[in-house]
């Protein structure tokens, strides 16, 4: 299975004043398509830092991030922006859907600020990812007539309307009820199915044995658990 995500000794300091902390201490680590991953750690332990390394929010102070073959630190920001809407699919904690927009068209959206989806079959895409998470009923609706739960299964469906080789979220169950939660676990159980690779941060300790791989994070220090 060849590598989506490689870190090659890829770290995160920041500068408080005249100090410097390490959000993220030096680490290498491959994961491969397909695989699914949990990053665990407590909040603030550096989950957070991980993740915008790998999708390109935030650059590595050292080291190199490299995604579907493509060093990050390579790109200026427009490369490294469109790289990452063609690439990566995110999927936040607080769901950070446009609220003007219906379901239909946030995730119409996504695909118009990448261009990789003709224009013609954008519709009808949007259409499909949101019946395939089950609410295409809901399609015309804004999202504060949605759920907590439809609203994550909408976030989810933006993510993938570009297609993406991998889907990164950040403690996407953290504000749903365990029956949404369970929910939008068994989507993300299915992108893998469907050979996605997906990294999933996470401060809960139970239901790990669902991930192919689990990483945690502590004060920094990245390690596998397991290994």
């Amino acid at each position: 299975m060849s590598p989506v995500i490689q870190l090659l000794a890829a770290g995160r300091t920041f500068r408080q004043g005249e100090a410097e902390y390490a959000a993220l201490l030096p680490a290498t680590v491959t994961i491969a398509r397909g695989q699914y991953v949990a990053v665990t750690g407590a909040s603030g332990s550096g989950k957070s830092t991980l993740l915008n390394l790998v999708t390109g929010v935030d650059r590595a102070s050292q080291g190199s991030v490299i995604v579907n073959g493509t060093a990050l630190e390579t790109l200026g920001e427009g490369a490294l922006a469109r790289f990452r809407g063609a690439t990566v699919g995110i999927v936040f904690q607080f769901f950070e859907l446009i609220p003007t927009l219906t379901a239909l068209d946030n995730v119409i959206l996504a695909m118009d600020l990448v261009g990789v989806v003709p224009a013609k079959g954008r519709r009808a895409r949007a259409l499909s990812l949101l019946a395939e998470v089950g609410l295409g009923d809901q399609a015309f609706r804004p999202p504060g007539r949605l759920s907590g739960g439809e609203q994550q299964r909408v976030a989810i469906a933006r993510a993938l309307a570009n297609d993406p080789p991998l889907l990164v979220a950040d403690e996407p169950t953290g504000n749903l009820d365990r029956a949404n939660g369970d929910r939008v676990a068994a989507l993300f159980d299915r992108c893998v199915a469907q050979g996605r690779t997906v990294v999933v941060a996470t401060h809960e300790r139970g239901g790990l044995d669902r991930y192919h791989r689990v990483l945690r994070i502590e004060d920094g220090q990245l390690a596998e658990v397991g290994a």
